[in-house]
């Protein structure tokens, strides 16, 4: 059935998980914060961002409470969950909201506390998502806002003009290439004011450290202009993290992409890139470049906290285990809200990459 232009049809009710508290009236949402810590234990209540999370899913609401208790363990913010789904039950009350806190402890007792305030926005409700969200944010801190999915219509200028901080997962988009114009687009645009994180190029920086470090002595470095070809083995989401790695190793040797998988060397050669598909892998779970003499292995298996890494160059051999945590999402996003500032190499790589997915 359709109603103007939002789709109806019955969804199963949203179920009552006990991680979003308790249900409360969107008019009574500060008296009832207030309420809430006048009633706790916490010994500090912290903020220090806005910090929301944006989802289209239907029910991610609990899975992504489920997260921020794990992020505010490391980042005191006031957290705003948004799960705006375009669907609804005829009769549901299009915006329903839930307040809580995540608490850390110490000595068994609640020390610091961050709360959450939790949206459910029916029937296409992108209106609401700056009416009512955003009526909410503590004003004087920045606003980091987590938007999970597909870069979409949704995401426009009254919305990001706003943000102070972007995070991205590009892995997850379904066409990059209309993901990163969109991106791009909001970015240059002069009412915003936002940097961008992207955890799929995160998801590279271990890679991208360990690589570096194989180039510290000046026999690995000579083989640089050498370069012969490119290889990645990479996860289920590995593709664009793999990529974007690629591109960097282009830049870095002074390469330009040349057709479909290929790179074009400063003097004319042509240097394959062979990319791998493996379910068992982890999200970069193989590079190797090949050069004149010699190769550059670097190996991260599943749940090893740790980057293999064996340089070979004629008799010269160089092996090392180098230092990498295990590639949780919730701790790359809390990697990036260790940042500040804007990535410099972002968008510079954003720029290869698509000369290399429109090819």
């Amino acid at each position: 059935m359709m109603r103007g232009n939002v789709f109806l049809r019955v969804i199963p009710p949203l179920t009552e998980p006990l991680s979003l508290g308790h249900e409360v009236p969107v008019s009574d949402i500060d008296k009832e914060l207030q309420v809430l810590w006048s009633a706790d234990e916490a010994g500090t209540r912290a903020s220090l961002m806005n910090f929301a999370i944006y989802n289209e899913e239907i029910e991610s609401l609990e899975s992504n409470s489920v997260l921020l208790a794990t992020i505010t363990q490391e980042h005191a913010c006031r957290a705003i969950l948004i799960n705006n789904v375009q669907t609804c039950n005829l009769g549901e009350k299009p915006v329903r909201a839930w307040i809580t806190a995540h608490c850390q402890l110490r000595g068994g007792r609640k020390s610091v506390c961050s709360e959450q305030i939790s949206f459910l926005l029916q029937c296409g409700g992108n209106r609401h998502v700056r009416n009512i969200v955003f009526s909410h944010l503590d004003s004087d801190l920045p606003l980091v806002f987590w938007w999970q999915g597909e870069l979409n219509d949704n995401f426009e200028d009254r919305l990001f003009s706003v943000i102070d901080r972007l995070v991205i997962d590009s892995a997850d988009w379904s066409d990059p290439l209309a993901g990163f114009a969109r991106l791009k687009k909001a970015h240059q645009d002069g009412s915003s004011r936002f940097s961008t994180n992207d955890l799929a190029w995160s998801r590279s920086h271990k890679m991208r450290r360990a690589l570096s470090d194989c180039f510290d002595d000046k026999i690995s470095l000579a083989e640089l202009p050498s370069l012969s070809e490119i290889s990645i083995v990479h996860g289920t989401k590995g593709k664009i993290p793999a990529l974007m790695l690629a591109a960097w190793i282009a830049q870095r040797a002074g390469l330009s992409p040349a057709g479909e998988m290929q790179f074009r060397s400063q003097d004319g050669r042509s240097v394959p890139l062979l990319l791998e598909s493996d379910d068992a892998s982890s999200t970069i779970g193989v590079l190797t470049l090949r050069t004149t003499r010699g190769f550059f292995v670097l190996r991260r298996d599943v749940g090893i906290p740790f980057i293999a890494t064996r340089v070979e160059i004629g008799d010269h051999l160089v092996e090392d285990l180098i230092p990498a945590t295990r590639d949780r999402r919730s701790a790359h996003v809390c990697a990036q809200l260790e940042q500040a500032g804007n990535n410099q190499l972002y968008f510079p790589i954003i720029d290869v990459l698509e000369e290399m997915l429109g090819t």
